[in-house]
């Protein structure tokens, strides 16, 4: 794990802490490595540690970070999830220590336009947005909030960015739905940036593909962020995840160093939803197919995954598994008690649940 070096504690009273620490960290405990012992629990990352706890109605959190940048996106997720949980009151926060101080530069928000519409498999649709000024989206992780308007063919209004970085949308303004997305590909010259949707589920609950299924040319949403953490170096790479994951992998094999090693497993519905993708000489691809087996019902990933050979010291490895939510809880627990990895060499992280 990094020298976390950085130290902020927040705290924050309303009724229901208790309702909420357990809803925190049923939350978590899908995405990210989560230990409890009765009312404090410890979430962490190969970049943060956050402990947090209840007594009575004050909640504390104690939040620990590599960096100003990592200390500034656990603000974010703490409160974001506080105020989710338990309401206004309970993001309330009030903070000591380094959440005060970092210098990091808050996240960047920008108003896009649909310039290009396009299916890259019966199943995936890469949309092509345009704006002004995306140098910040190129680094610092690579996912953002993508903020999408209710109304379809409304505009997404300009919220006021808080001192904490909290977006507060004028009153009369329709506040837009929130959620995240890999940028795929970005050019900061030409001033675009390529996401991938996945076309799945009903409009109601997946607003991305509902936004994806009728875009048109010159539609608008808003964008925030970026979001997410750097993977560390190592020699060998272990990547394994559904469609949800794809354009994320996708990416990562674009970038990845000439001489890397990576084993890579993909699952998919059928054949006509794989993807050539680009991907260093020592890289192998495998498409896992669930056809007939609906995507919940689907264990052909997770027991592709349990069947590859993951061995040797962990500091020449680094293991990524994304997918649905309680696959994700299952090998997270498979590569952490059973094979002994430390938090430092793998993400197992939920990106739905059934």
């Amino acid at each position: 794990m990094s020298d976390l070096a950085l130290s902020a504690t927040g705290r924050v009273t309303f009724p229901g802490a208790g309702d909420v620490f357990e809803k925190m960290c049923a939350h978590l405990e899908e995405h990210i490595d989560l230990r409890r012992d009765g009312s404090t629990a410890r979430a962490e990352t190969a970049d943060v540690r956050i402990d947090f706890s209840w007594r009575r109605e004050t909640f504390e959190i104690v939040a620990r970070a590599a960096d100003d940048a990592s200390m500034v996106a656990v603000r974010e997720m703490v409160v974001s999830h506080l105020r989710e949980f338990g309401g206004e009151a309970a993001g309330k926060v009030d903070w000591t220590g380094a959440a005060l101080t970092a210098a990091a530069p808050k996240r960047s928000y920008r108003r896009l336009t649909v310039t290009g519409v396009a299916d890259i498999t019966p199943h995936m649709r890469r949309l092509t947005l345009a704006g002004d000024d995306l140098a910040v989206f190129a680094r610092g992780g690579v996912h953002l909030r993508l903020l999408l308007p209710h109304t379809p063919g409304a505009d997404v209004g300009e919220p006021v960015i808080t001192d904490a970085d909290r977006m507060i949308w004028p009153q009369e303004a329709e506040q837009p739905q929130v959620r995240v997305y890999t940028i795929r590909r970005i050019d900061v010259a030409a001033g675009t940036l390529a996401i991938d949707f996945l076309l799945h589920g009903e409009d109601d609950h997946c607003p991305g593909a509902g936004f994806a299924r009728r875009a048109r040319a010159g539609d608008r949403l808003a964008v925030y962020g970026p979001v997410g953490r750097d993977v560390p170096p190592a020699r060998r790479y272990v990547l394994a995840g559904d469609e949800t994951a794809l354009p994320m992998i996708a990416r990562m094999l674009e970038e990845m160093p000439a001489e890397a090693r990576a084993e890579v497993l993909l699952e998919c519905d059928g054949p006509d939803d794989e993807l050539v993708l680009a991907a260093p000489g020592n890289a192998t691809i495998r498409w896992v197919h669930r056809r007939p087996a609906p995507a919940p019902a689907s264990a052909a990933l997770e027991a592709a995954f349990r069947a590859l050979p993951i061995a040797g010291p962990a500091e020449d490895i680094y293991v990524i598994f994304a997918a649905e939510a309680a696959a994700a809880r299952r090998v997270r627990g498979y590569l952490r008690a059973d094979l002994g990895l430390p938090v430092a060499r793998y993400m197992s992280a939920g990106f739905w649940d059934a």
